[in-house]
């Protein structure tokens, strides 16, 4: 039992920090990574298209 506390204990602290971690971005704020990421649905299709590569779409919702 005091394993299964423990590890959602351990669980719940990562989680916090990855939470923390992640960016908000704003407008004029840049990515940081290697991957560039499209904003502009329409542009994103497009571009998928030229380039013959699949679309990865992820809908996220930022509280505020």
């Amino acid at each position: 039992m005091k394993l299964m506390i423990g590890l959602a204990v351990a669980a719940a602290m990562l989680g916090a920090i990855i939470l923390q971690s992640e960016p908000v971005l704003g407008q004029g704020q840049v990515e940081v990574g290697q991957v560039t990421w499209n904003r502009d649905l329409e542009a994103a299709k497009a571009l998928a298209m030229k380039t013959g590569k699949p679309l990865f779409v992820q809908f996220q919702e930022v509280p505020g």
